[in-house]
């Protein structure tokens, strides 16, 4: 399944590698988005919106291509980047029901509880009760950790060492 290939920037800026970039992406060539990524990548806007209004990560999380979602993440594409309706790619692979993307999103960090333009979480959205609870799970977490490191930082308390160098390394 090939993903789509018009696209328009934010910036509205057009470059041959940013051309490349998306076809490469719209056929699904790994490699070639990797190269152009490693070589060309202050060219490349991994938030350029496809005419529908949608990023490179939206694309992917449509398309439940995880294996280039993860190429993308790794560099340093807007996890919660939203598309025209306040959609973040979670909110895609949730409503879906692409389970593996949505891991792949959520460990990556995206947050599952932005509100769309009509005020609806990924949360919300969801296929099935299943994956709401995954994500609910996955948030609770998110809250606990988020909790424990403000509760670190900046103390020098030992007692709580060990539980402050978990949260830094944390993993869902």
């Amino acid at each position: 399944m090939g993903l789509m290939r018009k696209w328009s920037s934010k910036k509205r800026t057009s470059t041959a590698a940013q051309e490349r970039f998306q076809t490469a992406l719209a056929n699904e060539n790994i490699t070639l988005v990797q190269n152009l990524l490693i070589n060309n990548r202050h060219e490349i806007d991994l938030e350029a919106y496809y005419r529908q209004g949608v990023t490179a990560l939206h694309l992917c999380s449509l398309a439940n291509n995880t294996t280039m979602l993860r190429v993308l993440i790794s560099f340093d594409a807007n996890i919660n980047a939203t598309d025209k309706h306040g959609w973040t790619s979670l909110h895609a692979a949730a409503a879906l029901g692409y389970e593996e993307t949505i891991k792949v999103l959520l460990k990556a960090g995206v947050d599952p509880k932005v509100r769309s333009t009509t005020g609806q979480s990924a949360i919300d959205v969801a296929l099935t009760e299943e994956i709401r609870y995954m994500m609910r799970k996955y948030a609770k977490k998110c809250n606990k950790a988020k909790r424990e490191q403000s509760l670190c930082s900046g103390s020098s308390n030992t007692s709580r060492g060990s539980r402050c160098a978990s949260v830094n390394h944390y993993s869902d």
